[in-house]
Formats: C-alpha cells, sequence, structure tokens
C-alpha cells in the first residue's frame, strides 16, 4: 500500500517539476514576472526536485 501511495505522489511530482520547469526557464515569464514571484517559484521547483528524490529513495528502500 504505501509502495502505490509512493508511486502515485511521484508521478504526480513528475508533472508538477517538468511544469514548474518550464516556468522557470520561460524568458517572458522571467521578464514579467515580480522578481519575488520568479524567487518563489524556484525555490518551489527546488522544494519538490527535494520531495522528488526523497521519495526515490523510499521507494528503492521499500522495493
Amino acid at each position: 500500500m504505501e509502495i502505490k501511495r509512493l508511486t502515485k505522489r511521484l508521478n504526480e511530482l513528475d508533472k508538477h517539476v517538468i511544469s514548474a520547469e518550464k516556468k522557470v526557464s520561460n524568458e517572458n515569464f522571467i521578464k514579467r514576472a515580480p522578481k519575488d514571484i520568479v524567487a518563489h517559484e524556484k525555490q518551489k521547483l527546488e522544494d519538490m526536485k527535494i520531495e522528488y528524490s526523497l521519495i526515490k529513495q523510499n521507494l528503492d528502500i521499500l522495493s
């Protein structure tokens, strides 16, 4: 059950990370958005990457 839950969360995070990477690499977003919003989005992306890595490690241990 835990493996299923973690796998589901990993898949969700994967989609969010891809979306966030596109957003923070979009020059129009970088130029037009307030600096604090850009910084927040970059921090969110880093947080998601960390969570992704931790979940991946947990899945490796459980498998």
